[in-house]
């Protein structure tokens, strides 16, 4: 990049030695950027339905490649997630794109429909947590699955695909099958990601169908005794800026989770902000517990308006009904990125927010959002025997 444009919004910390230098190492790069082709931007009155032409066109997109999102935006958060309702039910098998469109504010008047695929280059990991400690529902611990095309000439080839967040997770080359939830890696089928499957037959002329893709859903029992860890946002250097659009639009997914969590009660959920290494301890955990405050205020916005409450008491009440709570922290730079791996049984964490590194640095510079069980309130006494 030319030097003028920069990645670093700052280029001096104070009480450091490291700032200059990794400051010069952010603004030396190559980046690359994804763009989609054609018209990705609608503007439309509040009252207004999309035309079937943009219908297809976000269709379209939204079919060809996993990674794109569409973001409706409006004045408000309540406004953008009722046009989002009427869009749904207009777009030809909306619902099963839900998990990839996304409510904002942000705009003065309107609505505005923004195709994106930032995903593509850059995508944040998501869901972190433990390997161990749930117990899936009986009964939901395996799937069955089966195609039953209506192929005159003959089938030649069928696959049943299983996707993760829009990735392809396993691949099945039959038309009949059962899943037992056996992921690579070590991994549980824990909530807060999107299980999905579908079918794909290919007859003898070289046609292809593909079906539709049905939801798998995560039934977890003891939920309200698990841990778990969602990325909210990574931060552009020393900046208030998200790394990527798509972690942006991910508030109200991040929203309906911890709606889940809390009506499921017992739980605290920390919007906890993290930092690199560059700067003070005492500068970061204070940057830290700005950007953890910020999001929290952008969190209890979705909820209030996701579950129709009219006022911060309102929600309040709610949450400690729910023997819950909402807070935000700041750790400044004393937690770096860790995933949990299982190896052997075991939970091992694996470091990866490396500050030493740029890419480090960039894991490193987030916000969490962190579901930490509590004790039960007044609990029912167990029945004797």
């Amino acid at each position: 990049h030319k030097i003028k444009k920069k990645r670093a919004e700052k280029e001096k910390f104070q009480g450091t030695r490291l700032g200059a230098r990794y400051t010069d190492q952010e603004n030396r790069r190559v980046e690359i950027s994804a763009n989609l082709i054609g018209e990705n931007r609608f503007n439309l009155q509040p009252d207004e339905v999309p035309s079937d032409s943009i219908l297809n066109k976000i269709v379209t997109k939204l079919a060809n490649n996993p990674e794109v999102i569409l973001v409706v935006r409006a004045s408000t958060i309540k406004d953008a997630l009722e046009y989002k309702e009427i869009l749904m039910e207009h777009i030809p098998t909306g619902w099963d794109y839900e998990e990839r469109v996304f409510s904002q504010d942000g705009i003065e008047n309107g609505v505005e429909l923004v195709l994106t695929g930032t995903g593509l280059i850059y995508r944040p990991p998501q869901v972190i947590q433990p390997a161990q400690g749930y117990e899936i529902e009986p009964g939901w611990d395996k799937v069955y699955f089966s195609i039953k095309p209506n192929a005159s000439a003959g089938v030649s080839e069928a696959n049943i695909y299983i996707t993760k967040n829009g990735d392809i997770i396993e691949k099945f080359d039959t038309m009949e099958t059962f899943w037992d939830w056996n992921i690579s890696g070590g991994e549980l089928p824990a909530p807060g990601n999107e299980f999905r499957a579908r079918g794909e037959v290919i007859d003898t002329f070289g046609q292809k169908g593909i079906t539709s893709q049905e939801r798998l859903p995560v039934l977890v029992k003891n939920i309200n005794e698990v841990q778990q860890r969602l990325i909210l946002l990574q931060f552009a250097f020393a900046g208030e800026r998200s790394e990527s659009e798509f972690t942006n639009a991910r508030m109200e997914y991040v929203a309906q989770r911890v709606i889940e969590r809390i009506e499921a009660g017992n739980v605290d959920v920390i919007v906890a902000g993290h930092t690199d290494t560059v700067g003070t301890f005492a500068g970061n955990r204070k940057l830290s517990l700005r950007r953890a405050n910020e999001q929290l205020q952008i969190l209890r916005k979705y909820l209030k308006a996701i579950l129709s409450f009219d006022s911060d008491s309102t929600l309040n009440r709610w949450i400690a009904k729910n023997n819950s709570r909402l807070i935000a922290k700041g750790f400044g730079m004393s937690e770096p990125f860790k995933i949990i791996r299982l190896q052997d049984d075991e939970e091992v964490p694996i470091k990866v927010g490396i500050n030493t590194l740029p890419e480090g640095r960039i894991k490193n510079r987030r916000v969490e959002i962190h579901f930490i069980p509590r004790k039960e309130k007044n609990p029912k006494p167990q029945a004797e025997n």
